[in-house]
């Protein structure tokens, strides 16, 4: 008389185990740079916030030079994904750097730019 044996062997087990490990080692980078590209909206929306507040200084006093002071342009993205730093190194041009931090620092683009001209700059193409 045979006997019904109900369950998985150990080696079929370790089967399900391998496939679940690969398919989490293609996942898991993937959902990390999807993710970091999602974020990078934040970074891209505050630097032109910040370069409309500096281009209102502007208009009210001629020069870009103090348009960080008082607080007006923000220090940090609203999640702290990214640093911000105004530099007006004449009257008359800007420039304002996002540079990752946190959980954002992996991105493969980098600091993104913005100038008073409206030019964009990040490490690679296509990041903004």
């Amino acid at each position: 008389m045979r006997q019904n044996i109900k369950g998985f062997s150990l080696i079929e087990l370790l089967v399900v185990i391998a496939i679940l490990g690969i398919l989490m080692a293609i996942a898991v980078p993937m959902y990390n740079q999807y993710r970091r590209r999602a974020n990078r909206a934040e970074g891209r929306a505050t630097l032109v916030e910040a370069a409309q507040i500096a281009e209102r200084f502007f208009v009210r006093n001629n020069t870009y030079v103090g348009a960080d002071g008082g607080g007006n342009i923000p220090a940090q993205s609203p999640h702290r994904l990214y640093a911000i730093a105004f530099n007006a190194p004449t009257a008359t041009t800007f420039t304002i750097t996002a540079t990752p931090q946190g959980g954002q620092t992996g991105d493969e683009c980098g600091q993104l730019t913005i100038n008073q001209a409206g030019a964009r700059g990040a490490a690679q193409d296509g990041c903004w």
